[in-house]
Parts: structure tokens; sequence; C-alpha cells
């Protein structure tokens, strides 16, 4: 079983298959079908299939770069805040000192994650719950 395409370039399919005559002579009957225009419709279904993921892959970006945006200007706020609190109150309370390293540790897991949006390639699409899916971040990104 195998495909070929004549010098005009059409596409076919060959199969070939032994028989054995009653005699003991092997025979080969090839059956020889012309898929030129199916596989001319699957390279079209490619071409749509890859158009649709790259305006996905677009849309996504344009809402990347819109969450980004906003979290970006907010986590500036908060990293400023938190670096007045640190610079006039260098003495401050443990508990309160601990408060304050949390909020930064936290703020910079929430850069991680929009950088992780910022560099997806190809989206993965995981489930989250029940029938809720969302994008795996780990597995999209470059």
């Amino acid at each position: 079983h195998y495909s070929t395409q004549d010098p005009e370039g059409r596409d076919f399919e060959i199969i070939a298959q032994h028989l054995h005559d009653l005699d003991g002579t092997t025979k080969v009957i090839t059956l020889r079908r012309d898929v030129t225009e199916r596989m001319r419709l699957f390279e079209q279904e490619k071409e749509m299939q890859q158009k649709i993921q790259e305006e996905r892959l677009a849309a996504i970006r344009q809402v990347v770069v819109s969450i980004k945006h906003g979290i970006n200007n907010s986590l500036t706020a908060i990293f400023g805040a938190m670096a007045f609190l640190k610079g006039v109150h260098p003495a401050l309370p443990d508990d309160a000192r601990e408060t304050v390293l949390l909020l930064e540790s936290e703020a910079r897991k929430i850069l991680d994650f929009v950088s992780k949006l910022s560099r997806i390639t190809d989206p993965v699409v995981t489930t989250y719950v029940d029938d809720i899916t969302m994008i795996d971040l780990d597995k999209s990104a470059e």
C-alpha cells in the first residue's frame, strides 16, 4: 500500500496484494485509485486549520497585552508602596515585616504568571473543573 504522484501532478493510492494460484504461481492484483481531489481537500483543510490557529493565538495575545498592562500598572504601585514601607520604616515590627515580605512574594508570583501569559505560542487546553477548561501556561509557553 503506497501513494505516488504521476508526471501531471495527480495523486494516486496504490494497493497491491499477492494471490497464490492453485498451481502454486504467485500473481499480484493491483488497485490504483486517483486521490487527487481528496489530497487537495486535505491540504485546504490543513491550511484552514493553520489560519484558525493563527487567529486564535492573535486573539489570545491581544487579551494578554490588555491583562499584562493592567496588572503591571497595579504591581508597580504595590512594589512602590512596599519599598516605601521598608525604607521609611526600617524598624517595622516582625509581623508587619513578614506581611510585607509575603505581599512581595505573592506580587512576584503574579509577575511570573503574567510573564508566562505573554510567552504563549501554542495554547494547550486542560480541564480546570468539571467541563470548564483553561490554558495550561506551563505547556503553552515557549
